[in-house]
Protein backbone atom coordinates (compact mmCIF):
# COMPACT_ATOMS: atom_id res chain seq x y z
CA UNK A 1 0.00 0.00 0.00
CA UNK A 2 1.40 3.30 -0.85
CA UNK A 3 0.71 6.02 1.17
CA UNK A 4 -0.05 9.27 -0.30
CA UNK A 5 2.14 12.43 2.06
CA UNK A 6 0.13 14.84 1.35
CA UNK A 7 -2.78 13.15 2.94
CA UNK A 8 -0.79 12.14 5.76
CA UNK A 9 -0.07 16.20 5.99
CA UNK A 10 -3.64 16.91 5.31
CA UNK A 11 -4.78 14.84 8.36
CA UNK A 12 -1.91 15.99 10.67
CA UNK A 13 -3.51 19.52 9.95
CA UNK A 14 -6.39 18.71 10.71
CA UNK A 15 -5.66 16.79 13.87
CA UNK A 16 -2.79 19.47 14.69
CA UNK A 17 -5.41 22.55 14.63
CA UNK A 18 -8.09 20.47 17.19
CA UNK A 19 -4.92 20.00 19.74
CA UNK A 20 -3.35 23.07 19.19
CA UNK A 21 -7.18 24.96 19.81
CA UNK A 22 -7.48 22.76 22.78
CA UNK A 23 -4.28 23.48 24.16
CA UNK A 24 -4.26 27.16 23.95
CA UNK A 25 -7.27 26.88 25.79
CA UNK A 26 -5.78 24.76 28.44
CA UNK A 27 -2.70 26.74 28.33
CA UNK A 28 -5.25 30.50 29.17
CA UNK A 29 -7.11 28.75 32.46
CA UNK A 30 -3.79 27.42 33.83
CA UNK A 31 -1.84 30.87 32.95
CA UNK A 32 -5.19 31.98 35.63
CA UNK A 33 -3.67 29.58 38.29
CA UNK A 34 -0.42 29.52 40.13
CA UNK A 35 2.45 27.28 38.87
CA UNK A 36 4.88 27.12 35.89
CA UNK A 37 3.64 27.96 32.09
CA UNK A 38 3.14 24.93 29.90
CA UNK A 39 5.24 24.91 26.36
CA UNK A 40 3.46 22.40 24.45
CA UNK A 41 1.53 24.20 22.37
CA UNK A 42 4.50 26.20 21.00
CA UNK A 43 6.15 22.67 20.12
CA UNK A 44 3.40 21.51 18.40
CA UNK A 45 2.66 24.61 16.62
CA UNK A 46 7.00 24.20 15.34
CA UNK A 47 6.56 20.24 14.78
CA UNK A 48 3.29 21.08 12.65
CA UNK A 49 4.92 23.84 10.09
CA UNK A 50 8.12 21.35 9.91
CA UNK A 51 6.30 19.03 8.48
CA UNK A 52 3.81 21.10 6.55
CA UNK A 53 7.42 22.02 4.71
CA UNK A 54 9.39 18.83 4.70
CA UNK A 55 6.50 17.43 2.56
CA UNK A 56 5.54 20.49 0.44
CA UNK A 57 6.56 19.90 -3.23
CA UNK A 58 9.65 21.52 -3.92
CA UNK A 59 8.32 23.72 -6.58
CA UNK A 60 6.42 25.60 -4.59
CA UNK A 61 9.55 26.99 -2.95
CA UNK A 62 10.96 27.55 -6.16
CA UNK A 63 10.18 31.22 -8.23
CA UNK A 64 9.51 31.09 -12.10
CA UNK A 65 11.54 33.10 -14.08
CA UNK A 66 10.83 36.37 -15.26
CA UNK A 67 11.59 38.13 -18.42
CA UNK A 68 11.45 41.46 -19.40
CA UNK A 69 10.78 43.39 -22.80
CA UNK A 70 12.31 46.22 -25.28
CA UNK A 71 10.26 48.29 -27.30
CA UNK A 72 10.98 47.90 -31.05
CA UNK A 73 8.15 49.73 -32.74
CA UNK A 74 5.23 52.02 -31.72
CA UNK A 75 2.22 52.62 -33.58
CA UNK A 76 -1.29 54.73 -32.60
CA UNK A 77 -4.04 53.04 -30.92
CA UNK A 78 -7.76 53.90 -30.86
CA UNK A 79 -8.29 55.19 -27.53
CA UNK A 80 -12.37 54.34 -27.67
CA UNK A 81 -11.16 50.91 -28.26
CA UNK A 82 -12.03 48.67 -24.94
CA UNK A 83 -9.42 46.43 -26.38
CA UNK A 84 -10.29 42.23 -25.53
CA UNK A 85 -8.67 40.65 -28.66
CA UNK A 86 -6.08 41.33 -30.65
CA UNK A 87 -4.52 39.03 -33.42
CA UNK A 88 -2.77 39.17 -37.11
CA UNK A 89 -4.37 37.20 -39.75
CA UNK A 90 -2.53 37.20 -43.37
CA UNK A 91 -0.92 40.66 -41.81
CA UNK A 92 -3.75 42.32 -41.11
CA UNK A 93 -4.55 43.70 -37.50
CA UNK A 94 -7.90 42.35 -36.15
CA UNK A 95 -9.26 43.78 -32.50
CA UNK A 96 -12.14 42.66 -30.74
CA UNK A 97 -13.27 45.80 -28.36
CA UNK A 98 -15.88 45.47 -25.35
CA UNK A 99 -18.27 47.30 -23.54
CA UNK A 100 -22.01 47.64 -23.72
CA UNK A 101 -24.56 50.14 -25.72
CA UNK A 102 -22.24 49.43 -28.54
CA UNK A 103 -19.07 49.46 -27.65
CA UNK A 104 -18.57 45.83 -28.36
CA UNK A 105 -16.99 45.28 -31.58
CA UNK A 106 -14.93 43.61 -34.28
CA UNK A 107 -12.32 45.50 -36.73
CA UNK A 108 -9.68 45.27 -38.75
CA UNK A 109 -7.20 48.17 -38.37
CA UNK A 110 -4.39 49.75 -40.51
CA UNK A 111 -1.12 49.28 -38.31
CA UNK A 112 0.81 51.68 -39.10
CA UNK A 113 -2.11 54.75 -38.74
CA UNK A 114 -4.27 53.29 -36.30
CA UNK A 115 -6.81 53.86 -39.06
CA UNK A 116 -10.11 51.52 -38.87
CA UNK A 117 -10.64 49.73 -41.91
CA UNK A 118 -13.35 47.74 -41.29
CA UNK A 119 -15.95 47.34 -38.20
CA UNK A 120 -19.08 45.45 -37.39
CA UNK A 121 -20.55 46.41 -34.00
CA UNK A 122 -22.32 43.93 -31.53
CA UNK A 123 -25.80 44.52 -30.08
CA UNK A 124 -26.22 47.13 -27.49
CA UNK A 125 -26.93 44.37 -24.50
CA UNK A 126 -23.42 42.62 -25.85
CA UNK A 127 -20.33 42.74 -24.39
CA UNK A 128 -17.61 41.61 -26.65
CA UNK A 129 -14.61 39.39 -25.72
CA UNK A 130 -11.76 37.67 -26.83
CA UNK A 131 -10.97 36.61 -30.73
CA UNK A 132 -9.01 33.82 -32.46
CA UNK A 133 -8.79 32.49 -35.82
CA UNK A 134 -8.83 28.37 -36.49
CA UNK A 135 -10.54 25.71 -38.77
CA UNK A 136 -11.44 28.47 -41.47
CA UNK A 137 -13.23 30.65 -38.75
CA UNK A 138 -12.66 33.64 -36.73
CA UNK A 139 -14.58 33.25 -33.36
CA UNK A 140 -15.52 36.08 -31.11
CA UNK A 141 -16.16 35.19 -27.27
CA UNK A 142 -18.36 37.68 -25.15
CA UNK A 143 -18.85 37.99 -21.76
CA UNK A 144 -21.86 37.17 -19.97
CA UNK A 145 -23.73 36.17 -22.78
CA UNK A 146 -22.96 32.51 -23.12
CA UNK A 147 -22.41 32.98 -26.95
CA UNK A 148 -19.63 32.82 -29.69
CA UNK A 149 -19.95 34.40 -32.73
CA UNK A 150 -18.46 33.23 -36.17
CA UNK A 151 -17.41 35.15 -38.93
CA UNK A 152 -15.87 34.55 -42.32
CA UNK A 153 -11.72 35.36 -41.62
CA UNK A 154 -11.27 37.63 -44.51
CA UNK A 155 -14.73 39.50 -45.27
CA UNK A 156 -15.11 39.44 -41.29
CA UNK A 157 -18.64 38.73 -42.04
CA UNK A 158 -20.53 36.95 -39.09
CA UNK A 159 -21.70 33.29 -40.43
CA UNK A 160 -22.83 31.75 -37.17
CA UNK A 161 -22.78 30.87 -33.65
CA UNK A 162 -22.12 28.72 -31.25
CA UNK A 163 -23.22 28.45 -27.27
CA UNK A 164 -21.49 27.48 -24.36
CA UNK A 165 -21.77 27.81 -20.75
CA UNK A 166 -20.02 30.35 -18.32
CA UNK A 167 -18.36 33.51 -18.73
CA UNK A 168 -15.63 34.10 -21.78
CA UNK A 169 -12.67 35.92 -21.49
CA UNK A 170 -9.79 35.03 -23.85
CA UNK A 171 -9.64 32.58 -26.86
CA UNK A 172 -6.75 31.60 -28.78
CA UNK A 173 -6.09 28.49 -31.45
CA UNK A 174 -3.08 26.04 -31.17
CA UNK A 175 -3.38 24.79 -34.68
CA UNK A 176 -6.10 21.75 -33.62
CA UNK A 177 -7.98 23.08 -30.99
CA UNK A 178 -9.68 26.91 -29.60
CA UNK A 179 -8.23 27.74 -26.03
CA UNK A 180 -10.28 29.44 -23.64
CA UNK A 181 -9.96 31.42 -20.52
CA UNK A 182 -13.42 32.16 -18.43
CA UNK A 183 -11.15 34.45 -15.43
CA UNK A 184 -10.11 31.65 -13.02
CA UNK A 185 -7.15 29.22 -13.28
CA UNK A 186 -8.16 26.79 -15.32
CA UNK A 187 -7.78 26.99 -19.35
CA UNK A 188 -10.63 24.88 -21.82
CA UNK A 189 -9.84 23.38 -25.27
CA UNK A 190 -12.50 22.76 -27.43
CA UNK A 191 -13.92 21.51 -30.55
CA UNK A 192 -13.33 23.89 -33.40
CA UNK A 193 -16.56 22.20 -35.00
CA UNK A 194 -19.02 21.91 -32.09
CA UNK A 195 -16.91 24.24 -29.49
CA UNK A 196 -17.74 21.95 -26.78
CA UNK A 197 -14.97 20.81 -24.05
CA UNK A 198 -12.32 18.22 -24.85
CA UNK A 199 -10.00 19.37 -22.70
CA UNK A 200 -8.98 21.37 -19.39
CA UNK A 201 -6.02 22.32 -17.44
CA UNK A 202 -5.65 23.97 -14.76
CA UNK A 203 -2.55 26.90 -15.27
CA UNK A 204 0.12 27.13 -12.17
CA UNK A 205 3.19 28.86 -11.44
CA UNK A 206 5.72 28.54 -8.84
CA UNK A 207 3.51 29.58 -6.22
CA UNK A 208 0.19 27.53 -7.22
CA UNK A 209 -2.71 28.49 -9.39
CA UNK A 210 -2.55 31.84 -11.52
CA UNK A 211 -5.83 33.13 -11.43
CA UNK A 212 -7.77 36.03 -13.64
CA UNK A 213 -6.59 34.48 -16.90
CA UNK A 214 -7.76 36.86 -19.60
CA UNK A 215 -6.44 37.69 -23.07
CA UNK A 216 -4.56 34.60 -25.05
CA UNK A 217 -2.01 33.94 -27.53
CA UNK A 218 -0.61 30.86 -29.42
CA UNK A 219 3.02 32.44 -29.71
CA UNK A 220 5.75 29.73 -31.13
CA UNK A 221 4.23 26.63 -28.98
CA UNK A 222 3.46 28.04 -25.94
CA UNK A 223 0.14 30.35 -24.72
CA UNK A 224 0.84 33.47 -23.91
CA UNK A 225 -1.73 34.82 -21.31
CA UNK A 226 -2.49 38.45 -19.99
CA UNK A 227 -3.62 38.00 -16.31
CA UNK A 228 -6.14 40.78 -15.59
CA UNK A 229 -5.24 43.59 -13.64
CA UNK A 230 -1.49 43.10 -13.47
CA UNK A 231 1.55 44.00 -15.97
CA UNK A 232 2.33 40.90 -16.34
CA UNK A 233 2.21 38.00 -19.19
CA UNK A 234 1.88 34.54 -18.09
CA UNK A 235 4.00 32.12 -20.47
CA UNK A 236 2.30 28.56 -20.64
CA UNK A 237 3.79 25.60 -20.92
CA UNK A 238 -0.08 23.79 -23.12
CA UNK A 239 0.77 20.16 -22.23
CA UNK A 240 1.48 20.70 -18.24
CA UNK A 241 -0.05 23.88 -17.33
CA UNK A 242 3.17 25.45 -16.01
CA UNK A 243 3.49 28.75 -16.50
CA UNK A 244 7.55 28.44 -17.38
CA UNK A 245 7.87 32.58 -17.10
CA UNK A 246 6.08 35.50 -16.65
CA UNK A 247 6.55 38.31 -19.19
CA UNK A 248 6.75 41.60 -17.04
CA UNK A 249 5.58 44.57 -19.24
CA UNK A 250 5.35 47.15 -15.85
CA UNK A 251 6.53 50.66 -17.26
CA UNK A 252 5.51 49.80 -21.05
CA UNK A 253 2.74 52.50 -20.64
CA UNK A 254 1.66 54.40 -17.45
CA UNK A 255 -1.91 53.33 -17.70
CA UNK A 256 -2.61 54.31 -14.37
CA UNK A 257 -2.34 58.60 -15.10
CA UNK A 258 -5.37 57.14 -17.62
CA UNK A 259 -7.28 58.02 -14.17
CA UNK A 260 -8.93 54.54 -15.13
CA UNK A 261 -8.52 51.51 -13.14
CA UNK A 262 -10.06 49.21 -16.01
CA UNK A 263 -7.47 50.96 -18.68
CA UNK A 264 -4.81 47.23 -18.22
CA UNK A 265 -2.23 45.98 -20.09
CA UNK A 266 -4.93 43.71 -22.65
CA UNK A 267 -4.50 42.62 -26.14
CA UNK A 268 -1.35 40.27 -27.43
CA UNK A 269 -0.70 39.33 -31.28
CA UNK A 270 1.89 37.28 -32.46
CA UNK A 271 2.65 36.86 -36.62
CA UNK A 272 4.41 33.92 -37.07
CA UNK A 273 5.34 34.67 -40.37
CA UNK A 274 7.56 38.00 -39.78
CA UNK A 275 8.10 37.03 -35.69
CA UNK A 276 6.66 39.94 -34.47
CA UNK A 277 5.32 40.74 -31.40
CA UNK A 278 2.36 42.81 -30.61
CA UNK A 279 0.66 44.38 -27.56
CA UNK A 280 -1.25 46.70 -26.04
CA UNK A 281 -4.18 47.79 -23.04
CA UNK A 282 -7.76 49.26 -23.47
CA UNK A 283 -8.02 52.33 -24.47
CA UNK A 284 -4.32 52.70 -24.51
CA UNK A 285 -3.46 55.56 -27.12
CA UNK A 286 -0.42 53.07 -28.23
CA UNK A 287 0.33 49.61 -29.91
CA UNK A 288 3.51 48.22 -29.20
CA UNK A 289 6.07 46.08 -31.27
CA UNK A 290 8.41 44.41 -28.40
CA UNK A 291 11.11 41.72 -28.25
CA UNK A 292 11.34 40.27 -24.88
CA UNK A 293 14.75 38.20 -23.31
CA UNK A 294 15.15 37.22 -19.47
CA UNK A 295 15.77 40.03 -16.94
CA UNK A 296 19.38 40.82 -16.91
CA UNK A 297 20.14 40.27 -20.27
CA UNK A 298 23.49 41.56 -21.92
CA UNK A 299 23.40 43.08 -24.81
CA UNK A 300 25.36 45.42 -27.46
CA UNK A 301 22.70 47.41 -28.71
CA UNK A 302 22.19 49.00 -32.29
CA UNK A 303 23.35 52.81 -31.70
CA UNK A 304 21.92 56.06 -33.31
CA UNK A 305 24.00 58.61 -33.85
CA UNK A 306 23.00 62.42 -35.26
CA UNK A 307 24.53 65.96 -34.40
CA UNK A 308 22.09 68.58 -34.04
CA UNK A 309 22.72 72.32 -35.25
CA UNK A 310 24.54 73.08 -32.04
CA UNK A 311 27.35 70.48 -32.88
CA UNK A 312 26.43 68.15 -29.72
CA UNK A 313 26.48 64.57 -30.13
CA UNK A 314 22.39 62.88 -29.58
CA UNK A 315 22.89 59.03 -29.05
CA UNK A 316 20.17 56.84 -28.78
CA UNK A 317 19.32 53.26 -28.40
CA UNK A 318 16.33 50.80 -27.47
CA UNK A 319 17.04 48.61 -24.20
CA UNK A 320 15.73 46.32 -22.15
CA UNK A 321 14.45 46.90 -19.12
CA UNK A 322 16.15 46.97 -16.29
CA UNK A 323 19.26 45.71 -18.42
CA UNK A 324 22.73 48.03 -17.59
CA UNK A 325 24.62 50.13 -20.47
CA UNK A 326 27.83 51.83 -21.02
CA UNK A 327 28.39 54.26 -23.58
CA UNK A 328 32.12 54.07 -25.28
CA UNK A 329 33.62 56.87 -27.13
CA UNK A 330 36.07 55.50 -29.32
CA UNK A 331 39.04 57.71 -30.58
CA UNK A 332 41.11 57.35 -33.61
CA UNK A 333 44.86 58.63 -33.66
CA UNK A 334 46.89 57.80 -35.80
CA UNK A 335 47.49 54.08 -35.44
CA UNK A 336 45.60 53.50 -32.48
CA UNK A 337 42.17 53.55 -31.20
CA UNK A 338 41.61 54.64 -27.62
CA UNK A 339 38.31 54.20 -25.71
CA UNK A 340 36.49 56.42 -23.21
CA UNK A 341 33.52 55.24 -21.39
CA UNK A 342 31.08 58.65 -21.50
CA UNK A 343 28.05 56.98 -19.09
CA UNK A 344 26.74 54.50 -17.51
CA UNK A 345 22.45 53.82 -18.28
CA UNK A 346 19.55 51.62 -17.52
CA UNK A 347 17.43 50.52 -19.98
CA UNK A 348 13.62 51.29 -19.01
CA UNK A 349 12.37 49.27 -22.21
CA UNK A 350 11.89 51.95 -24.27
CA UNK A 351 14.67 54.13 -26.33
CA UNK A 352 17.39 55.69 -24.19
CA UNK A 353 18.99 58.71 -25.13
CA UNK A 354 22.09 60.64 -24.02
CA UNK A 355 24.13 63.92 -25.20
CA UNK A 356 27.57 64.45 -25.65
CA UNK A 357 29.10 68.21 -26.16
CA UNK A 358 30.97 68.42 -29.20
CA UNK A 359 34.79 68.07 -29.15
CA UNK A 360 37.71 68.40 -31.19
CA UNK A 361 39.67 65.14 -30.23
CA UNK A 362 39.73 63.96 -33.67
CA UNK A 363 37.59 61.87 -34.85
CA UNK A 364 35.08 59.92 -33.25
CA UNK A 365 33.06 56.72 -32.80
CA UNK A 366 30.92 54.96 -30.28
CA UNK A 367 29.25 52.07 -29.40
CA UNK A 368 27.09 50.42 -26.91
CA UNK A 369 28.10 47.68 -24.46
CA UNK A 370 26.08 45.49 -22.29
CA UNK A 371 26.89 45.12 -18.86
CA UNK A 372 26.21 42.00 -16.49
CA UNK A 373 23.61 43.18 -13.73
CA UNK A 374 24.99 44.11 -10.33
CA UNK A 375 24.94 41.46 -7.47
Amino acid sequence: MQVDNHWVVARWLDWSQRAFNKLMVDSLARSMKPGPTRWSSRVLAIATWVLVWMHTPQSVHAVTAVHTFKVIATYPHDTSAFTQGLLIHQGRLIEGTGGYHGASSLRRVDMASGTIQWMTQLAWNVFGEGIAVGAGKLIQLTWQNQQAFIYDPVSLEQVGSFGYEGQGWGLTFDGQRFIMSDGSSLLSWRDPASFKVVKSLQIKDAQGPVMRLNELEWVAGQIWANQWQTDRVARIDPETGQVMAWLDLEGLYAWQALGDPDAVLNGIAYDDVSNRLLVTGKNWPWLYEIETAPKGTVEAAKLSVRIDESGAVRLSFPSFKDSLYRLDRLLLEKDKVESQSVAELKGTGHLLQHSLLADDQGASFYRVVGLPAQE
